[in-house]
């Protein structure tokens, strides 16, 4: 909760499919960022809709930078503003499955992690192949983007930050930060908060 970012933007937050209370069926998580991006743009769709100058930046955390990804991709109506991506991959070499989903994945150790992490195990488990498509996607963005992430990251492979870098494009600002986890957009959201607002006041020139 940031009353500075209530008071200045109108502010939504979407659940991922299975996750919170968005419910979904015959499945115990969607992996296809292409059905995850369809809520969010249809969101998106309804803004623009009631207000057609409405500038609309997305913020992702984790597995939403990823499904951001497909959205730009996607994005052939140039809806989206500006992004704020935070701790997520960004290409699909980096977003390959780590040592401990092996180990989550197999008989025994699926038996001793709960509900959330096997979600989020069988999210991992596709996700390079779905980040395939996106791969070139930042090269050439033309629109303002802020990838932000903890060099101390021990989920999301902070070789992120050094990607995003060497894509070179000036419209894209890496922040690292030396000191934090995954989880900086709870314990350091006065920086996210920053970059929220510098996003807006780059699409509002």
């Amino acid at each position: 909760e940031d009353n500075e970012l209530d008071n200045k933007y109108t502010m939504y937050s979407v659940d991922l499919g299975g996750r919170g209370d968005t419910k979904i069926y015959n499945k115990l998580v969607e992996t296809s960022y292409q059905e995850q991006a369809k809520p969010i743009m249809d969101l998106v769709r309804k803004i623009k809709t009631r207000d057609e100058n409405a500038k609309v930046i997305l913020v992702g955390h984790s597995l939403g930078v990823s499904i951001i990804n497909r959205i730009e991709l996607d994005d052939k109506q140039n809806l989206i503003s500006g992004y704020v991506l935070i701790s997520g991959n960004t290409n699909s070499d980096l977003g390959k499955a780590r040592w401990y989903n092996f180990i989550s994945n197999n008989i025994i150790g699926n038996l001793f992690i709960g509900e959330s992490m096997k979600k989020a195990n069988k999210e991992v488990w596709k996700m390079s192949k779905e980040l395939e498509p996106t791969d070139l996607v930042w090269k050439n963005v033309n629109k303002p983007v802020t990838y932000i992430q903890a060099k101390e990251d021990k989920i999301v492979n902070p070789k992120n930050l050094d990607y995003m870098i060497s894509l070179n494009n000036s419209n894209i600002k890496v922040v690292e930060l030396k000191k934090g986890d995954h989880f900086i957009v709870w314990n350091s959201f006065d920086i996210i908060s920053n970059e929220i607002n510098e996003i807006f006041q780059k699409i509002n020139k």
